[in-house]
Order: structure tokens, then sequence, then C-alpha cells
């Protein structure tokens, strides 16, 4: 039985990667490897979604924000800097400025 996404969101269960591995893949991203692309959308998509469903309250738009934020990795993979943080805070920076980006589009729709 696999568990809804929403389940999921709560899961308290992290990642089995390091960071250097993380940075690696990143590097075979920027390298145009598709494969790494899946191997850290598996790895970081339920905690990048857990993040934005909190912050919009919104599945549907949570769903649509994970998939924005690993396309942005995909197109920014080559400028990924280690030293100013690890993979997973630069992902997690990325997916929270993207809910906040939709967040602000629709109070601005709203208006």
């Amino acid at each position: 039985m696999n568990p809804s996404r929403q389940e999921q969101a709560y899961s308290t269960r992290p990642p089995v990667a390091t960071p250097s591995d993380d940075a690696s893949v990143v590097r075979r991203i920027a390298d145009g490897d598709e494969s790494a692309l899946a191997t850290l959308y598996d790895r970081w998509s339920q905690p990048v979604y857990s993040l934005v469903a909190l912050l919009l309250k919104d599945a549907d738009g949570a769903e649509d924000v994970v998939e924005e934020t690993f396309w942005q990795v995909w197109q920014r993979a080559s400028s990924y800097d280690a030293s100013r943080g690890t993979v997973r805070t630069w992902i997690l920076t990325i997916g929270r400025s993207r809910a906040l980006d939709r967040m602000r589009s629709r109070q601005r729709n709203r208006e």
C-alpha cells in the first residue's frame, strides 16, 4: 500500500544521502544527466512538498511548486555553490521562493 502525498508530507524519515553525494549528483545534473535529476527528485521532492504544502495549504499548488522547483534545479545546477550551503538548503530555498511567489500572485489576483 502506497501512502498518499498528504500522508507522506508528515513523514519524519530523512532522505538517505550525504551532502557530498548530493553535490556530486548536482554536478551530474549540470552535465545534463537526467537520471541524476531523477535521483535528486527521489531524495528531496518529499521534503520540498512538505515545506510548500505547509506554506500554501494547497496540495495541488504544492505539487506544482515541487515541479517548478526541480525544473529550476535542472536549469540552474551549474550555478550551485557548495560554499554557500548544502544541496538540501539550496533546493528547499528554491521551493520556498517558488511557494512565496505563488502566494504573492494569489494575493495580487484577489486585489
